[in-house]
């Protein structure tokens, strides 16, 4: 994760040194790290949560298998 941190880092610095003209391709360089950034929350999440949801369901067969 702290690869990407510092790739989302450089991208936002590189942005604002090159001082684009006009409006839009400015506004769209400046969302890719805002992106990358939610794609990385939402990643970690879905790992997290789909870890913790096996484990749940592992330990709720082994519960069963002893009864």
């Amino acid at each position: 994760m702290t690869a990407s941190l510092y790739l989302r880092l450089f991208i936002a610095i590189t942005v604002d040194s090159l001082h684009f003209e006009g409006d839009g391709t400015h506004s769209l360089l400046e969302g890719i790290p805002k992106f990358l950034s939610g794609l990385n929350v939402a990643l970690y999440f879905w790992f997290v949560c789909y870890r913790e949801v096996l484990h749940s369901l592992q330990s709720a067969k082994s519960d069963n298998s002893y009864r």
